[in-house]
């Protein structure tokens, strides 16, 4: 069975890395997935995002409302297990793209590893920069911060219940909703490593201890 994601993951997780290192220039661009589309592990170590066009919602701010996608296939790299936890690489080529009703804003889109702690999922746990080669040509604040800096942090997260950790998703299909948050990266000269560990504690208690009961369930 799959369950709904806790739409304060990621927010959570980049409030706590980013801004402790002030690295956060500008307000989250927070997205979710729309209803039938999710992220999919396919049963032979990799993931990919469903639904195609039009995959994701932005849900707040100014830009509430704008449609996008994730799209590319990925494979998670060996898994290292401490307790209820597990981290692995994650390798792999995408694209993010956000609509802004007239003009597409397009990424690269990398996610370099993925953490798993108790019924919490996160890719690009690290909060480094995984979208790069922006372009957009629209007249959006947020997005024109974003193409401008031509560097950008997201941060996604999804869970599940019961829970599985990385090494039974590599070899389970099975897909679920998901949420994430996108802000623009400024240099921080190194102070991220230290806060890391903070962020992934912060998710992973937000997620497991205020989690809400299934709200997508998706085949």
């Amino acid at each position: 069975m799959k369950f709904g994601v806790n739409l304060t993951g990621a927010g959570l997780f980049l409030a706590v890395i980013l801004a402790c290192s002030g690295r956060l220039t500008a307000d989250p661009v927070d997205y979710s997935s729309l209803g039938g589309t999710g992220i999919k592990f396919n049963a032979a170590g990799g993931f990919s995002f469903t639904g195609g066009a039009d995959n994701i919602e932005i849900t707040d701010g100014a830009d509430a409302g704008f449609l996008g996608d994730v799209t590319g296939n990925f494979t998670i790299g060996a898994v290292t297990t401490y307790g209820t936890m597990s981290v692995a690489s994650v390798s792999g080529v995408g694209e993010f793209t956000i609509y802004d009703g007239s003009t597409n804003l397009t990424a690269t889109l990398t996610w370099g590893n993925i953490v798993q702690i108790g019924s919490a999922d996160t890719t690009n746990a690290t909060g480094a920069v995984n979208l790069t080669n922006i372009h957009y040509t629209g007249t959006n604040t947020d997005l024109l911060a974003l193409a401008t800096a031509d560097a950008g942090i997201d941060v996604q997260t999804f869970q599940f219940l019961p829970v599985k950790n990385l090494t039974t998703l590599k070899s389970t299909t099975i897909t679920t909703s998901f949420s994430g948050s996108v802000v623009v990266q400024v240099p921080d000269e190194g102070t991220t490593a230290f806060l890391v560990a903070m962020g992934i504690a912060a998710v992973g208690a937000g997620m497991i201890f205020r989690s809400r009961k299934p709200s997508v369930i998706l085949t």
